[in-house]
């Protein structure tokens, strides 16, 4: 019995680095054409004789690419993650809210005007009677997780006057100069009903 459960442990760990090699090997594939996409925007954008609106086409295809590229990296590090025992590492420093919120609506404008939803950022963040000067934190995950949160929303949002509202309130300031954020996103879909809510945090799943 011993010896089978043994061979099943190492079998199955087998499998998971298999696996695991499997993805990064993918993701690095995805990663240098993805590498091209992203420089060749960026040599497009420095071009004199681009006309406003499709310099703002080119930018927000840049920032699309440049988030897909932080996803794959993300699926590195998620295989990388599988193998060890630490943590997700957090890259900490300053950023502006206002910049992040440009770059999710350039990232989304694409399915917003597909989906010919209303979508709307809400800031909220009064700090010391005028605006949130800096933040310090991980912006890319920060980035990242709204921009999962809003295209689901927006997917799902009615088919005739779909609106989608990103809230961001400052909460509460602590005297070390420290704040807390809540980023709330709203939308006029069906919603998911009670008993799969719990589906959300648990991984490939759909409900």
């Amino acid at each position: 019995m011993n010896r089978a459960l043994q061979m099943a442990c190492v079998e199955a760990e087998t499998s998971a680095r298999l696996s695991r090699r499997f993805v990064a090997n993918i993701s690095h594939e995805l990663r240098t054409p993805l590498n091209s996409v992203v420089a060749f925007n960026s040599l497009l954008l420095d071009a004199d004789d681009l006309n406003p609106v499709h310099r703002e086409y080119v930018k927000s295809s840049l920032t699309s690419a440049e988030a897909l590229l932080g996803i794959i990296n993300q699926v590195l590090e998620y295989a990388r993650l599988e193998s060890k025992a630490d943590g997700i590492e957090l890259t900490e420093k300053p950023f502006f809210l206002a910049d992040l919120c440009d770059e999710l609506c350039d990232i989304l404008t694409a399915r917003v005007n597909l989906r010919k939803v209303d979508f709307a950022i809400e800031l909220c963040t009064e700090y010391k009677g005028g605006s949130v000067p800096c933040l310090y934190g991980d912006s890319f995950r920060i980035r990242q997780c709204l921009i999962n949160i809003c295209d689901n929303a927006v997917k799902f949002a009615k088919d005739e006057g779909g609106q989608v509202v990103l809230r961001i309130e400052l909460l509460e300031e602590a005297p070390d100069g420290s704040a807390f954020l809540s980023m709330e996103v709203w939308d006029n879909g069906e919603g998911i009903p009670q008993d799969q809510q719990d589906l959300l945090f648990k991984p490939f799943s759909q409900v």
